[in-house]
Formats: C-alpha cells, structure tokens, sequence
C-alpha cells in the first residue's frame, strides 16, 4: 500500500515583500492597496484640511497676539490712513478736510487738490482697512463713543497697531500656509517665527500702518494662489491677477510684481495668461480712476515721485547700507537671511533645483534692492533698520525653505554647523527687532542727534542698541 506523500506548502509572502506581477506589455503592476504592520493608514483629505486650518488660525492668532501687546506704535507716514477710511466709510468722501487741527504733527501726509485736502500717501491702504474700521467704529458705537469725533481729537492709536499687527500676522500665517506644505510642523513654524519676529516685519511693518504690512500679505496671497490654484484653473490666474494689480494700489514698487507675476504665468502655460491680464487690470483700474477723478492725472503725485526714481543713478554706497549699515543693513538686523546663499549650495542645488516660483522670487527680490539703491531716502527716514527692504522678506523667506529642511543634529557634520549657525543668528535676529518693538531708545535714535545719513555708518552709535547701557 503505497503512503501519499504530503506536500508542504509555503506561506504567502507579506503584501509588502512580493514582486510586483506583470502585466502584457512587461511592465510591474503596481498592487491597488498595500497594507503592512508599520504602515498607517493615510489621514482622510478632509482630516488634513481640518488640521491646516487649525494650525493656520493658531498661528495667527499667536503673532498677532505678541503684535497686539508690544508697546511701541509708529504712526508717521500712517498718520491719516484711519481718517481716510473712516471719511470714506462715513462719508463717500477720502478727503480729509476735518482732520486739519492734525496737518502739522504730519505735514508731508497731506496732499491739497482740486480744493481738498488728502492723505498723500496710496489709497489702498485705507481701501483694505475699511472692514476692521467699520466693525471699530461699530464697536465703539456700541459703547456711546464717536470714533470719528474722537479720532478728529486725537489719533486713534490702538486701532492703528490692532490693524498694522492682524495684516502683518495674516502674511505671517500664509507663509505657515505656503511652509507647511513642504516641511514639518516644528520647521514650518521656525520659520515663520524667524519672519514674524526676527525681521522687520516685527519692528515696522507691525509697528504702525505703514504700506509694508498690506503689501506682504497681498504678495504672499498670490504666491499662495499661484502655488495651488493658477496651475490648474483659469480662475486662479485671474485672483492672481488681480491681488498683483491691486498691490499696485498699496505699494509704487509692486509693479515689480506685477511683472514677475506676469512672466511666471506666461512661462507656465500661455493660456493662462489672458485670465491673468484680466484680473491685473480689474485691479489696477480703480486706482487709475481715483487718481484722475481726485488728482486729474493717471498717477498722483506721490507716484510720479517715487517711481520717478527709477530713472536715478545707482549708487554703490546705498546698496551697502541697506545690506551692510550697521544701523539699516538687512544682514545686521537680520543676519540670519545670510543662510539664504545656502540655498545656491551645489548639494541643496542638486536635491532641490530652483524652481520656477523661485527663481522668480529671486529676481524680484534683487530688483527690490537694486530699485530701493537708486532712491534718495535709501535708508527709510525716521524708522528702524531695512524697513524699505520689508517686501523682499517673503521671497527670502521662501528661498530658505530648503535650507531649513536640510538642518538637523543627528545626521551629518555640515548640518549640524547649519543648524546650530541658523539657530543663533535666527536669536540674535529676534532680540534685534524684540527692542524696536518695547523700547522707546531705538527709536529716538533717529532725532538725536541729527541728521540720520550721516549716522547709519556709526558703529559707535548703533540704533538697536541704543539705551541699553542704562
């Protein structure tokens, strides 16, 4: 009688271990699910979208937080942005005829056409404004209080620093936005940090409702937008255009972005570029109309002046002070932006190639600078540090993503110098502009003694510095 033999056979391979099939044309099929052990499972899109919005809010609410209760308030250039909004709001009117008991604590904010008088300064400002104003005065209504009569008074300071501190911190959390995407939690969060409060956006743009605050947040916007909706909807590239248009309105200089934008739209898809144009010229339309029906030309006057610098010669020594001075260099107030020539590394270049957006960025913060060297106030007037270099911050910041991501104290000796090198310039950055936001002696600096351009080589007297021998 013969014994049936047994066969053994072998367990089935993990999911994880077996070799992908084959399929007719000899190409691996790759499984529809492969599930291991180790692996777990992938967050819902909704979850994730929850938990970005989360992080989104917390963060702002965080910066504007530590915006709101530093003490220093800068209102100069600034000084009738509320009053314009407030006339527009009440009025229909932006003329600032009420508010001429305060010409003289600002007069160059004062422009006089067409027999009234107006904030000098671009109207977008006051436009973007108006929903924080009207929900103020609304508030103070509330309460019994005439905001218009009391700020004809006296300059309402404390809705000037809760307006210039939620703008600064909504470009600081659509930074997060733009970071988050690419690195972790804890990096994406250190570098808004260090933009938040290791550069000027803390020490000016924050301080005061100056131009800076508005015209970061509508470039971080765009770059936003472009980022993720212009590549894939028609519609992205007219929101595009259309922030990029009316930054115009905020900011002389952003018709650098105007073009930037449009070259970076052309080049990624040409179909795209009509919607583009259509949105840039949406935006730009009501400035042009403002201007003819208040100033009678296409450009006020504080447009032609600005943008008439374009045609003045470079200079080399403003070039330097902006990067170099001891009192506004870029790179001594904000040392640690020196990491973003890292970025050119030929390791970083080689595992993470520029890309278009970028590049872009690149440029255009170049020709922020080189643009801002042929200005005759190069250095700012009565501020604290590059504040003319604020709108370049955001393409820095950018650049130095991939930088942050190769940081770590675990792998590598270079890394480990970038690392900690980052970390210590990123503190000094941050104690930096700590100061112009608490104390008072930074900022007197610029009246004592004078004139400041004689005075922002001095290594003996450094703005930042100022005071803290008491």
């Amino acid at each position: 009688m013969k014994r049936r033999t047994q066969t053994h056979r072998r367990p089935p391979k993990p999911a994880a271990l077996r070799t992908p099939s084959k399929g007719g044309n000899g190409q691996a099929k790759t499984p529809r699910a492969v599930v291991t052990e180790a692996s777990a499972p992938a967050a819902p899109p909704g979850d994730n979208r929850r938990r970005l919005l989360i992080e989104w809010a917390c963060t702002l609410l965080f910066v504007f937080a530590i915006y709101r209760l530093s003490p220093i308030i800068t209102s100069g250039d600034s000084h009738f942005v509320i009053p314009t909004a407030l006339e527009i709001l009440r009025h229909g009117d932006p003329n600032i005829d009420d508010y001429r008991p305060q010409f003289p604590e600002a007069p160059w904010a004062v422009k006089w056409s067409r027999g009234h008088f107006y904030n000098a300064y671009p109207i977008g400002v006051p436009v973007m404004a108006l929903p924080v104003v009207f929900v103020w005065d609304r508030a103070q209504a509330f309460r019994g209080i005439d905001l218009e009569a009391s700020a004809i008074a006296s300059p309402p300071l404390a809705l000037e620093l809760t307006l210039a501190s939620l703008f600064t911190a909504g470009a600081a959390s659509l930074l997060f936005c733009y970071c988050r995407k690419r690195l972790t939690l804890g990096r994406s969060l250190l570098l808004t940090s260090l933009f938040a409060f290791g550069t000027s956006a803390y020490s000016s743009a924050s301080r005061g409702m100056w131009q800076h605050g508005p015209s970061m947040l509508l470039l971080l916007a765009a770059i936003l937008v472009f980022d993720r909706m212009a590549s894939r909807h028609l519609w992205g590239g007219v929101l595009v255009g259309l922030l990029a248009g009316f930054s115009f309105s905020i900011r002389s200089s952003n018709l650098l972005l105007i073009v930037a934008f449009a070259v970076l739209v052309g080049v990624r898809k040409r179909r795209w570029l009509p919607p583009y144009l259509i949105g840039a010229t949406l935006g730009l339309v009501p400035l042009i109309a403002f201007h003819l029906a208040v100033f009678g030309t296409i450009l006020s006057p504080y447009y032609r002046m600005t943008m008439g610098a374009a045609s003045a010669p470079f200079h080399l020594a403003a070039l330097l002070g902006l990067l170099f001075s001891p009192s506004r260099g870029l790179l001594i107030f904000s040392p640690f932006l020196v990491f973003v020539l890292a970025r050119f590394w030929p390791s970083i270049l080689r595992e993470h190639p520029l890309s278009l957006l970028e590049t872009a960025l690149g440029f255009l913060a170049l020709a922020w600078i080189f643009g801002t060297a042929k200005w005759p106030d190069w250095w700012g007037g009565g501020s604290f540090g590059p504040r003319m270099l604020c709108e370049l911050l955001p393409c820095l910041m950018i650049l130095l993503i991939p930088v942050v991501e190769r940081m770590s104290f675990q792998t590598g000796k270079s890394n480990r110098i970038l690392a900690t090198g980052f970390l210590i310039l990123g503190t000094v950055s941050v104690a930096i502009h700590l100061r112009a936001a608490t104390s008072q002696d930074v900022w007197e600096w610029n009246a004592n003694p004078v004139p400041i351009p004689s005075r922002v080589w001095s290594w003996r007297d450094v703005q930042f510095l100022r005071g803290l021998h008491r």
